[in-house]
């Protein structure tokens, strides 16, 4: 089924006496409909009245009561604070959306406003199909795109194409005809779709686009669209001197505006961690008809699976970017010839000289997803290891840059290629290798990321701690006898 977007001004209908902390879930509750409420309750995420019944059967986890409202039972079940990823994950695949309300406010501060005073709470986060960044929640080897579909006007074959997989930050826009949509969807795989309840309604009543993709669509209000009011959002998101709206046309602008609000949107506080927008066009690779891709079983099996498909034959891959590209570029084959000839050159060349290929491939080996660990630290959702992951891209890249400046008769491709990698800052993986523990915690509030010898502070107040444990050890132990 489709889902509609929330409105911010969505009447809260609850009525009647309730406790100061129900009044606050129901106001929360009220500005996002359509999506299940994590409420911060402590060290637990807990879910009332039919959300709660939703997750449990969803979830399989107890579903219990908490208090009454209005005289009646309340249905309430929770998931842990501190491992709530499973759960999303079950969620999001079962078609459900999930709004992160967390406590904004230290509950000393409550108190100080009286008694029963309820600490601040606000969603900081909505979790939809489109929009998650985390490693486990995501799938692999491809892209997690969310895509937004623009119409010009109604009745004519004027639309355009703006996706994103917010997990590596990549944006690209494409005009294109009402002919060329169903294929293009067919190649993006869109995990979630942006679209008007007029444009929905065209796409369905002419048949323009395959029922699975309208079926799961998320339907925004048509202001949302708006061309100018989109040029205006790209300003505003990247500035005036990083992103030109006119460089897009009409129906891209609209398009680009509608994915960078309902990213904004549900990303909240943590902001925009986009790259500017890059213009494809529908040319450049060759069209292949949805029939034909299902057949060929390009990246996936009619049934879904990647094994026994086209990708799982042939990719020799060693990262997961590496992965996303490949699954990118077999999707949609070149179709421009000194595009096709620059890339064999570069295949060619590596194919001359083995001890290359094997050093990159032993250097690729180490690379990690640099892409994915950059948007969690830019949404600030990132950890020590994320840190840690800079690090390690900036090393893999010197090796590699170290094994092509040995080549003759490099290709242009490579060079560049080369050229960049060269580039990469080594002052900052040298700081990041001083800094960083040589173990590293999951989270930044489990501590231990600092490494010993790095700040003398730190380290006066971690031997600080360890003689007081000492101390009261010797302490009990005296007591004792």
């Amino acid at each position: 089924m489709s889902q509609t977007a929330p409105k911010a001004d969505h009447p809260v209908t609850e009525t009647g006496p309730m406790t100061p902390m129900m009044a606050q879930y129901f106001e929360i509750k009220g500005v996002n409909p359509g999506y299940l409420l994590f409420y911060r309750m402590g060290d637990f995420y807990e879910l009332f009245f039919e959300d709660a019944e939703i997750a449990a059967r969803a979830l399989g986890i107890t579903l219990t009561k908490r208090g009454k409202h209005q005289g009646e039972d309340i249905p309430m079940c929770g998931v842990p604070v501190h491992a709530p990823q499973d759960y999303l994950k079950q969620l999001i695949a079962l078609d459900h959306r999930v709004a992160i309300c967390e406590q904004v406010e230290d509950p000393a501060e409550a108190k100080k406003r009286g008694s029963k005073s309820v600490v601040k709470r606000d969603v900081v986060r909505l979790v939809t199909p489109g929009t998650l960044t985390e490693d486990d929640l995501l799938p692999q080897g491809i892209n997690n795109f969310l895509v937004a579909l623009a119409m010009l006007r109604h009745g004519e074959a004027d639309f355009a194409l703006a996706w994103a997989d917010i997990s590596t930050g990549q944006l690209h826009v494409m005009d294109l005809g009402a002919q060329e949509l169903a294929d293009e969807l067919g190649r993006l795989g869109p995990v979630e779709l942006l679209v008007s309840a007029q444009t929905a309604e065209l796409l369905r009543d002419q048949d323009l686009v395959a029922g699975a993709h309208l079926a799961g669509a998320t339907i925004l209000e048509p202001d949302r669209f708006d061309s100018e009011a989109g040029a205006i959002r790209l300003r505003r998101a990247f500035g005036k001197d990083a992103v030109d709206p006119t460089a897009y046309s009409r129906a891209g602008r609209a398009a680009l505006g509608a994915l960078v609000d309902y990213v904004e949107q549900t990303q909240k506080q943590a902001g925009l961690a986009l790259s500017p927008p890059r213009i494809e066009r529908a040319g450049r690779h060759m069209r292949i008809d949805i029939a034909t891709r299902n057949s060929l079983e390009l990246i996936t099996t009619n049934r879904g699976e990647t094994r026994g498909s086209l990708r799982h034959a042939v990719d020799m891959t060693v990262t997961s970017a590496g992965a996303r590209l490949f699954a990118a570029r077999l999707a949609a084959p070149l179709v421009d010839v000194n595009a096709i000839n620059a890339r064999l050159d570069a295949v060619g060349w590596l194919l001359g000289d083995q001890l290359v290929v094997n050093q990159l491939r032993s250097a690729l080996k180490s690379a990690p997803d640099l892409a994915r660990a950059l948007t969690r630290l830019g949404l600030e959702r990132g950890g020590p290891r994320d840190l840690a992951a800079i690090r390690e891209a900036i090393d893999a890249g010197s090796a590699m840059a170290e094994s092509l400046t040995h080549g003759a008769g490099m290709p242009e491709d490579l060079s560049g290629i080369a050229a960049h990698l060269a580039d990469a800052p080594h002052t900052l993986s040298k700081l990041l290798s001083r800094a960083l523990a040589p173990e590293l915690p999951l989270l930044a509030r489990d501590g231990g990321l600092v490494a010993q010898g790095y700040h003398a502070d730190l380290d006066e107040q971690r031997q600080l701690a360890g003689e007081s444990r000492q101390v009261v050890a010797r302490l009990q132990t005296e007591l004792c006898d």
